[in-house]
């Protein structure tokens, strides 16, 4: 996911109060409140509009984060405070960007024509790894219009062994071979 600056920032900041375990507590509680609001589909705008005040959406959300670590509520306290909540999901991504830098790992998505055995994805992230000189966490995605390989994005890296490419790169080496 894009983020703004104004998200980037407001993570940084916030990656800067945490320390140590407590950065994994905010990543996972950044975590859960995103996959929450996702949840909600477009009910979520209701969250980001300015119809509900600020108090009711801190109690309905300080309700709902009870037990969550007191510098991420905090933080979520001062978004709404300051009309920034609508930035939350931008946030949530560009706090995972700021961890996995520091953690050296890399995130991306494999598509493939038919699902990926636990031995080939294995050998992908292998791969990938080694390329990137990071740990590869990756999303497998069918893609019944791919006629066969496999398709994958990974932190600006693309690979793409189709067999459409394949064919592809064929028929251009023997063009280039007859004349």
């Amino acid at each position: 996911m894009r983020y703004s600056e104004a998200s980037a920032r407001y993570a940084k900041a916030l990656h800067m109060i945490a320390d140590g375990d407590a950065d994994n507590s905010i990543l996972n509680g950044l975590r859960g409140l995103g996959a929450a609001l996702e949840k909600l589909g477009d009910d979520k705008e209701l969250f980001f509009s300015p119809l509900i005040t600020s108090k009711e959406k801190w109690e309905i959300l300080s309700t709902a984060l009870s037990g969550q670590n007191s510098s991420l509520l905090n933080f979520i306290e001062l978004l709404i405070a300051k009309n920034r909540f609508n930035l939350i999901l931008e946030i949530v991504a560009a706090y995972q960007n700021i961890s996995d830098d520091i953690n050296g790992v890399t995130r991306g998505s494999v598509e493939a024509a038919a699902p990926l055995t636990q031995e080939e994805r294995r050998d992908i992230e292998e791969l990938i790894s080694r390329v990137t000189k990071k740990k590869a966490i990756l999303e497998y995605k069918e893609n019944t219009s791919l006629i066969g390989g496999v398709f994958a994005q990974v932190a600006g890296h693309t690979f793409d062994d189709t067999i459409e490419t394949q064919l592809t790169l064929m028929s251009e080496q023997l063009k280039r071979r007859a004349h």
